[in-house]
This record gives C-alpha cells, sequence and structure tokens, in this order.
C-alpha cells in the first residue's frame, strides 16, 4: 500500500532517531548542535512536530555526519512531509487492477470520506460498462487489465453500499457530473443515473447535487477526496488527481482550504432528499 503522510511523518522520525543513535549523542548533544532544545529534538523523533523545518534537517544531518546516501534518503523524505504531497499514485502507470486495489484497501482503513467531483459521475457509483468507458477514456499508456480494474471498482462499490461497517461515504457532484458520459456512450446515461438513484438509497452514502443554475461562493474547479481514518493517530488526507499523478495532501492548511471549499459545495448543493428526487426525475426521463 502507498505510504501516507502520517506513515511519512513517522518514518522521518525513526530514521533521524536512527542516525542520532549511530552517532552516539543523546538528545541534548544533539540539540546543542543543531541549535534547537531537546524538547523539540523529541517531538521530531516521535512525530509531535507535523513540519520540521528543511534546515533543521539539514543541520541535524551535519551534525550526525551522515553518509551522502543517508542524507539524500532523509532530505529527500523531510521535502515530502515538509510539503505534505506525496506521489502516492502515477496514474495510468502500472497495473490498472492494483490501483483499484488500492483504494478498496483505503476504504477498510476509513471511517469518514468526503468526494466532490465536479465532472463525472465517482468510480465506486459507476456501472460496468460506464466505467469501463471511463477508464479506457482515461488512459495514456497501453495497458490489458481494464476488466479486472473494472472487476475490482464494482467490488469497491458493493462494499461501500452493502458493509454496515464501512466508512460514511458522503459526495457531492455538480448537474454535469451526474448527467456525464464517454463520448460516443450515450447510451450508457440513463442506466447509469438509475445506479447512481440505487447507490444513494444504501445507508452508509449521502449525495447531493449541485445543478448548473446554483449559485456558488466559487467555481467547482477540482475533485478530491477527503479521507479521515478510523485510527485517531492517522491524521486526514486529502486526494487529488491529476492527468499524470495523485497527490495526497496532509498538511494542516491545505485541509483547513479543502474543508471551506467542501462547506461552500454543500452550501451551493440541493439537499440528500432534494438530490434524489431530482436523479429519479432524469433517470426516468434519459434517453
Amino acid at each position: 500500500m502507498d505510504v501516507t503522510p502520517p506513515q511519512r511523518r513517522a518514518r522521518l522520525g525513526q530514521e533521524l532517531r536512527r542516525l542520532r543513535s549511530l552517532a552516539g549523542l543523546s538528545g541534548d548533544q544533539l540539540a546543542s548542535r543543531v541549535g534547537i532544545s531537546q524538547a523539540k529534538v523529541s517531538r521530531i523523533e516521535t512525530n509531535v512536530t507535523a513540519r520540521p523545518a528543511m534546515d533543521v534537517i539539514a543541520r541535524w544531518l551535519d551534525a550526525v555526519s551522515a553518509t551522502s546516501e543517508d542524507r539524500e534518503r532523509v532530505m529527500s523524505l523531510a521535502e515530502a512531509v515538509v510539503t505534505d504531497i506525496s506521489s502516492w499514485q502515477a496514474l495510468h502507470r502500472g497495473s490498472l487492477e492494483d490501483r483499484q486495489r488500492h483504494l478498496l484497501e483505503l476504504d477498510e482503513l476509513a471511517s469518514d470520506i468526503r468526494h466532490f467531483q465536479p465532472f463525472l459521475v465517482p468510480g465506486p457509483f459507476q456501472t460496468p460498462e460506464y466505467a469501463h468507458a471511463v477508464i479506457e477514456s482515461a488512459r495514456f499508456s497501453a495497458g490489458t487489465d481494464v476488466d479486472a480494474a473494472v472487476a475490482m471498482r464494482m467490488k469497491r462499490g458493493a462494499r461501500l453500499r452493502d458493509d454496515q461497517d464501512g466508512p460514511q461515504y458522503h459526495v457531492v457532484v455538480t448537474e454535469t457530473a451526474a448527467r456525464w458520459v464517454p463520448r460516443g456512450n450515450s447510451s450508457l446515461r440513463r442506466a447509469q443515473l438509475e445506479h447512481l438513484v440505487l447507490c444513494a438509497k444504501a445507508p452508509r452514502i449521502t449525495l447531493q447535487i449541485i445543478l448548473n443554475d446554483a449559485p456558488m461562493e466559487m467555481s467547482p474547479m477540482t475533485g478530491f477526496v477527503w479521507v479521515t481514518y478510523g485510527d485517531p493517530a492517522q491524521a486526514p488526507v486529502v486526494r487529488v488527481e491529476t492527468p499524470t499523478v495523485g497527490l495526497a495532501l496532509g498538511g494542516s492548511d491545505d485541509l483547513a482550504t479543502y474543508g471551506v471549499v467542501w462547506d461552500r459545495m454543500l452550501r451551493a448543493a440541493m439537499s440528500p432528499e432534494e438530490s434524489m428526487g431530482w436523479l429519479t426525475v432524469i433517470a426516468r426521463n434519459a434517453s
């Protein structure tokens, strides 16, 4: 499974503690050489300090006479921790099935998922035919496991609908996303809308729609998934996908920003009951 931001921070602390121990330095001795307090040394090593300064990490490595190999590895890890941005998923590379399996594994760790999607029906709520067309249209490299990826996506959707112990899944999509189908596949629209209604009825799923003419405080620019984990020691993560890379953002500033975006999307959306009624009507009238 890909490493989450909290796991990276823990690994950075472990690496820095290991190098200090190898150098035979106590926490007090290292603190004196780096120019920080012993308490801060402890906070960095035990993953309490979320974003240690890069210059502190550099002085730490100087103080323990780190090898060039150790320095390169630790500074790379520290940079990922400080920015809280990780290339956790190089999209369209490797196994498409593994990508879907990874998302299913993340669901098992999550207690709450908030998903905003402005452009298309979210993966867990797609029909097999729709999912196949979406995955094919989004692939930029050759692959032979599209059918396996679709099957895994269907398994994930079924689990979210049926698993009483799974995460609460709150989805906000635009009207454009609800109506969109891949080019040349307009025949999929009605079945997909009917399936979306089915998903919205699941006990642990909340679905809300933002109509195209709804007044909005900001434009719906980017889709994202906010994951809150069942383990309270594991900080929430926001996942954002681009055509080339997936980003996992766990910094407090990033979370605060996406929290604002989520709240604004909610204020623009119809209620779950209104959304269900609207979906039912357009599914019935879809061609």
